[in-house]
Parts: structure tokens; C-alpha cells; sequence
């Protein structure tokens, strides 16, 4: 697997940014004082807008201000209705405003919030945050934008081509705008290197949550079994996780465990996580079980009961449920999309009849031994100190010269 942090000092070095320079969008009479000298820029002061503050994209943006303390940081943010916002979570910041409904209101908050926090780095996370702040700002000498996709919208396979197309893109349009992509995986990264110019590409590993300390399992007691399938007692455990929906596609996942019991492999599958009821039903009809939403620590729990951890998800950024199912050292199957192939997942399929020959692969030992060794080096890729020396890099060197030595520093240890 390609190391992550050497990728995005190579990727961020060599990368052009567009010689004609940001697109022509304004900021408001008041948020130009920022970039004209009229407000009082805080080295080190981050504002981050996210248009869906739930799921991956909270606990990434949360890994991001736990693992770099020594930043100041502020959160504009909404949510879906169907997702709920722990008020602890929002204790990580120095200040929080929601974002209004409505796309021309969203932009003039953005604007405000600038005016308001005066930053250094305006940091979007996923689509509608990034169309928002490239729309509403652009970059100067004081100001940079940095844009983590998430996932791109045109990677979307529930979309027709022509609407993948208008989506690609607004992307690449807005791209001019964009001081620096900070992609979540090594395949983001690679959407997001245009043809021609783009802006400069980093990429920032994603971490897994730390689960309590009993719950923990050490890689070698998977690693050390000679099937794909021996739980403590019982069949073996397949466990997927998401949110049900479009994009997680626990109907393949269904689809999968049919085609396991088919071949008579007997196996219990659970699903962690909850959303669109006719998706509960695709899988409630395979006599999967579906845990509703589980604290971090319970869905542990479930996790590392597992035998196998299967991603079934039809496309991604990059998923931090694989991430936590490699920090307990749980072998996976994945099905095949970028985000996965990218990484070097060796185990990939893409239809549900061929997971029978994979698990098949599995249960021999030297399959389950390389399987496990990819499984240690994504867990080990992916920590905190990696993530945390990667950010204060890209952070430091665009916050101004007072945190230059920080840089310098962060910059030796995440080669």
C-alpha cells in the first residue's frame, strides 16, 4: 500500500495550481476587509463548513481538531434530519453557528462567519460545503481555502451519466477557486488531479476511533485462525456498517449473504447502523440483523465478534468503518470501488456471486495471512500521529510564519 503521508508530500509539492489564478467570485463588502487588511488575522485560526456535520464526515472533522490542539478552530454547520448532533461534540471548537436553510442564505452566512472568525483557512468538507465557501469567498494572501471532498458527487451511481457529468464539472470549474484539495484517500486524490491545472493535492489519512482498551483485540488472534468462519461458538459473524441508503448499498450486501447461504455457508450477518426503511427491509428479508445506531464502543463490541468485516458500499471517499474494523483486527472483503482498490485491499469482488470464491480464498492460510498483514498495515497507516503530522503540515504552512518551525518539524516526522 502506498504510504499516505509520503503521497501527500509528493502529490502537494508537485501539483499545479491554475496560472490564471482564482475564479471572479467576490467576497461581501464586509469579508473583503479580510483579504484588504481591515480585520486581525489569528495565526493558527480555522474555520471549517460542513454542510452535513453527521456520520464519516463529523468523525473526520473531529479527528482533525483533536489531533491538531495547537490550531484554533470554528465550525459552521447543519445536519439532516434524520441525523442527531451530540452537543459534546461540538465542545471541540472555539465557536459554532449553524448554517441557515436555503443555498443564497448559506452563502451569506459563510460570508459572515468570515467577517466574524477572521481565519486563516477556510477548510470545506464534502460537496454542498465546498460549492458554498468557493462560491462565496476566494482565496488571498490571508486567506487560503481548503476543500476535503468526502466523496465526490459525480462518483454518485444512483445519478444518471449527464447529471455525474454537470457535477464533474462544476467541480473542476470550482477548482480554480481552491487553494488546496485535501483529499481523504489515495483514490480522492487521484479524482482530484485535473487535466491541465489543478490546485495542489494532499492527502490526509483518515483515523479510526479509539475504542475502549477491553475492547480492543489484538491483530495476531484473527490473523492466527486457519478458517475464514471460527467465532468463539456459532456460525461465523459478517458484519457490514453505514447508513442505509443509496451510497452504502446494504442491498448488495443482502444480495451477498444470499449468495454465502446458497453455497451452504452458513453465516450470521449483522448490520450496524439504520436509515431508509425499504433498505431495512432488503435486508430484514435476508435474515440480517440490524443493530439500529450504536455509541462507538457498542458498535466495537460488535466488530470484533466478527469473522469477516464486509464493505459493500457502491462508491466512497474513504470509509472509516474499514478503518475501524482494521484497528481491531478484523479481516475484510470489499466490494470493488476506487476508494478500496486504491488502497490495496486484496480481496475485492464486484458481484455478490463472487464472494463464494473469496471466502473460499480465505479460509487458506496463506490468503488469511496476507489478508491480515494488508489489514496491520492500513490500521498502521491510518493512526493519529500520522494524521495529526500530515495536518500540522498543511495547516502550518498556510497559517503564516509564526507557525513555520511547527511545520518544518511536523513535516520531518510525517516522512
Amino acid at each position: 500500500m502506498v504510504d499516505q503521508a509520503e503521497t501527500t508530500m509528493r502529490v502537494s509539492t508537485t501539483a499545479q495550481p491554475s496560472s490564471s489564478g482564482p475564479t471572479s467570485v467576490s467576497l461581501s463588502p464586509k469579508a473583503e476587509c479580510d483579504a484588504s487588511g481591515g480585520g486581525s488575522v489569528s495565526p493558527g485560526r480555522i474555520l471549517h463548513v460542513v454542510e452535513s456535520f453527521g456520520s464519516g464526515v463529523k468523525n473526520s472533522v473531529l479527528s482533525y481538531v483533536a489531533n491538531t490542539p495547537e490550531f484554533e478552530h470554528h465550525l459552521l454547520w447543519s445536519t439532516h434530519a434524520d441525523t442527531t448532533v451530540d452537543e459534546v461534540d461540538l465542545r471541540h471548537f472555539s465557536s459554532h453557528e449553524r448554517l441557515p436553510s436555503g443555498h443564497v442564505d448559506r452563502l451569506k452566512a459563510v460570508r459572515a462567519a468570515v467577517t466574524q472568525v477572521v481565519p486563516n483557512i477556510v477548510h470545506a468538507h464534502s460537496s454542498w460545503a465546498g460549492l458554498y465557501v468557493r462560491l462565496a469567498l476566494r482565496p488571498s494572501q490571508r486567506l487560503s481555502i481548503l476543500y476535503t471532498p468526502h466523496g465526490y458527487s459525480f462518483q454518485r451511481q444512483d445519478l444518471p451519466a449527464p447529471a455525474r457529468m454537470l457535477f464533474r464539472l462544476v467541480e473542476w470549474s470550482l477548482s480554480f477557486n481552491t487553494t488546496m484539495v485535501v483529499a481523504c484517500g489515495q483514490h480522492e486524490a487521484r479524482l482530484s488531479a485535473w487535466p491541465f491545472r489543478h490546485p495542489p493535492i494532499g492527502v490526509v489519512p483518515n483515523v479510526a476511533h479509539t475504542f475502549d482498551t477491553e475492547d480492543e483485540l489484538d491483530h495476531a488472534s484473527h490473523g492466527t485462525s486457519s478458517s475464514a468462519a471460527e467465532p468463539a461458538s456459532g456460525p461465523p459473524v459478517i458484519v457490514g456498517a453505514g447508513r442505509l441508503c443509496n451510497a452504502k448499498d446494504p442491498a448488495f450486501f443482502a444480495a451477498t449473504i444470499r449468495e454465502l447461504r446458497a453455497a451452504g455457508i452458513q453465516v450470521r450477518a449483522v448490520w450496524i447502523g439504520d436509515g431508509e426503511e425499504h433498505f431495512a427491509r432488503d435486508l430484514t428479508d435476508a435474515n440480517v440483523e440490524i443493530t439500529g445506531w450504536l455509541s462507538r464502543d457498542d458498535a466495537g463490541k460488535v466488530l470484533r465478534e466478527a469473522s469477516v468485516y464486509l464493505h459493500t458500499a457502491r462508491w466512497e471517499g474513504f470509509p472509516l468503518s474499514v478503518l475501524e474494523a482494521a484497528s481491531l483486527g478484523v479481516p475484510m472483503i470489499g466490494r470493488d470501488i476506487g476508494a478500496l482498490r486504491d488502497e490495496g485491499l486484496p480481496l475485492l469482488f464486484r458481484q455478490p456471486a463472487d464472494i463464494v470464491g473469496l471466502w473460499r480464498r480465505l479460509e487458506d492460510d496463506d490468503e488469511r495471512q496476507a489478508t491480515m498483514a494488508f489489514v496491520r498495515r492500513l490500521a498502521d497507516s491510518h493512526s493519529d500521529s500520522r494524521q495529526a503530522n500530515t495536518l500540522r503540515v498543511i495547516y502550518g504552512d498556510l497559517s503564516g510564519p509564526e507557525l513555520t518551525t511547527s511545520s518544518a518539524t511536523s513535516r520531518e516526522a510525517a516522512r
